[in-house]
């Protein structure tokens, strides 16, 4: 699977079944359990970390900013 710019970081969640990847465009991508692509969100600057709230409900997206993404679908 291409992302069109190099991956910096990489989260898995234990409860969901979601692993997501951050990019150093900005991207953060959200792959369900099999690495099929499901959501895709933007944010300002490379992503630093990520990390899944203990339920998988909210990813904190490090990058320019803090921010939490409701991205998980359960």
């Amino acid at each position: 699977m291409s992302v069109g710019s190099p991956v910096t970081t990489v989260a898995v969640a234990d409860a969901g079944g979601c692993i997501a990847a951050g990019t150093r465009a900005g991207r953060v991508l959200l792959l369900d359990g099999n690495g099929n692509r499901s959501r895709t969100a933007n944010v300002s600057g490379d992503v630093n970390d990520l990390a899944f709230t203990g339920n998988a409900r909210l990813l904190a997206v490090a990058a320019e900013r803090i921010t939490l993404c409701g991205l998980c679908r359960r």
